[in-house]
């Protein structure tokens, strides 16, 4: 499928509202992709799909997934919020002709893991920070990201600053709300801090 049919399908697919921050993800990532040189094509289609499950029921990812083959592990299970990754991620690849790059990137846009590639970090951050966010941390992460970006002198450094930031602060609001915390957040953490 076309990037133009891709998006179409999403637009038929989603609340507007959803659609609405895709496209923010979309504009966001490619706006990334050109500063660090990332591949543009693969973050647009998978910032394009990266939720293209999201309006599932927990109920329904569990079905969809059990359908596909895909085993979803005990923390999938503990963390509902996370489900629609997993199952985009099979979306992308079963109905939607992509590849395993998108399957890895959307599999991993929620709770991160170790040793990610340049563009499975960049849809991370796009999809925290994209401009349509409402959220006082995303506002603040954004605003203090590409105000550093001016002057950074590392770029690499700051995006993995960036994202241990993201990181972090998702650990901390899970448990404010007493919300199970996925390990693959948790070992990014750790892997993240390892490389500083």
């Amino acid at each position: 499928m076309t990037l133009d049919a891709l998006k179409r399908r999403m637009e038929d697919t989603l609340p507007p509202k959803r659609f609405s921050h895709v496209l923010a993800v979309v504009e966001t990532a490619v706006e990334l992709a050109d500063i660090y040189g990332a591949d543009k094509a693969l973050l647009s289609v998978a910032s394009l799909l990266h939720d293209c499950t999201k309006p599932f029921t927990a109920e329904e990812h569990i079905a969809y997934a059990e359908k596909h083959s895909l085993k979803l592990s005990s923390d999938d299970l503990a963390s509902p919020e996370v489900l629609h990754a997993r199952t985009g991620a099979v979306m992308s690849r079963d109905e939607l002709g992509q590849g395993d790059s998108v399957f890895s990137l959307i599999y991993c846009h929620c709770t991160a893991k170790p040793d990610m590639t340049l563009e499975e970090k960049l849809l991370f951050l796009s999809d925290f920070i994209e401009a349509t966010r409402t959220h006082k941390i995303c506002q603040d992460t954004r605003r203090d990201f590409f105000s550093s970006l001016k002057d950074h002198t590392d770029k690499m450094r700051l995006l993995d600053q960036t994202v241990l930031r993201v990181l972090e602060s998702t650990v901390e609001h899970l448990k404010k709300k007493g919300s199970y915390i996925h390990s693959d957040t948790l070992r990014a953490i750790e892997f993240l801090k390892s490389e500083d």
